[in-house]
């Protein structure tokens, strides 16, 4: 399973995440990710929000595989 999420941080749109779930190794993949706000705040909801949909999934790691600029 792959899609891609438009991302909103209260109203406003503010990039996408490119996700995979390997459901065979157990692990939520972030492909890659746009983000036009560097906010503390939105990057923790972030990863909660991303954990939190893997273990949606039934997946228990999430793993980043691109590198942050």
């Amino acid at each position: 399973m792959k899609w891609q999420l438009s991302i909103l941080f209260g109203s406003d749109f503010v990039g996408y995440v490119d996700c995979k779930a390997d459901r065979k190794k157990n692990q939520f993949l972030v492909k890659s990710a746009e983000i036009k706000c560097g906010s503390k705040d939105l990057s923790a909801a972030l990863d909660n929000s991303l954990f939190n949909l893997a273990k949606f999934h039934g997946l228990s790691e999430v793993l980043h595989l691109y590198k942050e600029a």
